[in-house]
């Protein structure tokens, strides 16, 4: 009778080591058939395994991974969560949960997957990468940046991680730290556009405007009739005021028939401008403005060509323009108060300041041109009181309004008022203005 019950025992055991080893082996099977794309044979393979032992997470962790190739993204999460119910330090499972997150826009749930994952693994690459394009999907690119170089410091040499961590520095207004990253790119892959792209743009940033344009000399090399690349190096040669070079890319990009053409005339505006080519100037924003006329921009620079040419009727014209199709451009508020200044409409001006004010309450010279528009108007003490805000703002107006009262004493003398005249030039040096000769003008 012993006899047998040791016997039953001993084929108990076995029995149990038999079943742990066919789940094993069938474990393998399906991992076999998982590498060779047969998702229907490994599925078949890890239930088995399941069956077999269902407590076995790493057979529901397989399972997933198949279920989530085979697009049941439902099936798989189950999988998932069983394989960390049963295994809580499974960083796998987390970090694949993660990624399924990820596919549901649970961000916030996917990020959290990832951290529990490296928590419990370190080593575990995919888990920082993931995490660093879940962070720069989320906008979080310094989170990014720090995920990319964990993953960099694993894998030294992968150049996609390093491309992408030179994005996300980008994005995160470390320009340095991208153009480096970008360099060591360009050095093993200086074939690759988009790395001279983000370099340039990341020295464009620093206002390392000669750097830039030696990239966008070579993204012109390698794409010569992309006017996008043309355009990228004629804003670079503009902010170096090479405006020759400027004016032959946006007048080449041109050419070439590009999505963005009233863009393209904008910016040859501006370099014939700077260049005082009024007319010509005035020529591209007419035909830009009729390509995009409700753009409030393009009628703000018209304006300001427009005046500087005396041409005020047409300036303030368009400041109009501008005002009616963006009523808070505070810019052309205070460039047709500008304009209205000269027409002697003082009036009409300080309303046109108020409003700048509104827009913008702490601009100090808003309040300075406020200011001289109410002495010429003849309100001194409010005018005073402007001067004074100005001043306050920003001490190179400390002596704004002696001056005025100067210039406008001046005034009245070449016009004839002497009393006038002397009061506001008497008055502008009781403040402090230095002008020696004002008594013996005045007849003291």
């Amino acid at each position: 009778m012993r006899f047998y019950l040791l016997l039953l025992v001993f084929l108990l055991g076995n029995s149990v080591s038999i079943l742990a080893q066919s789940a094993t082996e069938l474990l393998t099977q399906g991992n076999t058939k998982y590498e060779a794309n047969d998702m229907v044979g490994a599925l078949a393979a890890y239930n088995q395994a399941i069956q077999l032992s269902p407590d076995y997470a790493e057979a529901y962790f397989k399972r997933g991974n198949a279920n989530a190739r085979s697009g049941a993204f439902d099936a798989a999460a189950v999988d998932y969560n069983k394989a960390i119910e049963l295994d809580p330090n499974h960083a796998r499972a987390y970090g694949n949960r993660g990624t399924l997150k990820v596919r549901n826009k649970d961000t916030e749930g996917a990020i959290a997957d990832y951290t529990k994952a490296i928590t419990l693994d370190p080593t575990y690459v995919n888990g920082w990468y993931n995490r660093g394009n879940t962070h720069v999907e989320a906008g979080n690119f310094i989170d990014a940046a720090s995920d990319y170089t964990q993953v960099l410091a694993l894998k030294p040499n992968d150049l996609e991680v390093l491309f992408r961590r030179g994005n996300a520095k980008l994005r995160a207004n470390d320009f340095a730290g991208s153009e480096a990253d970008f360099s060591t790119y360009i050095e093993a892959r200086p074939e690759d556009e988009n790395a001279f792209i983000n370099r340039a743009d990341a020295r464009m940033k620093q206002r390392k405007f000669a750097e830039a344009m030696a990239d966008y000399n070579k993204l012109v090399e390698f794409f010569p009739e992309d006017p996008k690349m043309l355009e990228r190096r004629g804003d670079a040669r503009f902010r170096v005021r090479e405006y020759d070079n400027a004016l032959a890319d946006f007048t080449k990009a041109l050419s070439l028939a590009p999505d963005n053409k009233a863009e393209l005339l904008e910016k040859r505006a501006d370099t014939k401008g700077r260049k005082g080519d009024i007319t010509s100037a005035i020529a591209d924003l007419n035909d830009a403005i009729r390509l995009n006329p409700s753009v409030a921009r393009l009628f703000y620079k018209r304006g300001l060509l427009q005046s500087d040419q005396a041409k005020n009727t047409e300036a303030i014209t368009d400041y109009n323009k501008a005002i009616e199709l963006n009523p808070d451009y505070m810019e052309a508020f205070f460039q047709r108060a500008a304009v209205k200044m000269r027409n002697n409409a003082f009036a009409d001006a300080i309303t046109d300041y108020n409003k700048v004010l509104q827009l913008k309450p702490d601009l100090a010279d808003a309040y300075q041109a406020r200011g001289y528009a109410r002495l010429m108007a003849g309100d001194d003490d409010t005018a005073s009181a402007d001067y004074q805000q100005a001043a306050t703002r920003n001490p190179r107006f400390a002596m704004a309004f002696a001056s005025a009262l100067y210039g406008r004493g001046l005034n009245s003398l070449v016009s004839g008022n002497k009393t006038a005249g002397c009061t506001d030039m008497k008055k502008a040096v009781t403040l402090g203005y230095a002008a020696e000769d004002t008594p013996k003008v005045c007849g003291e």
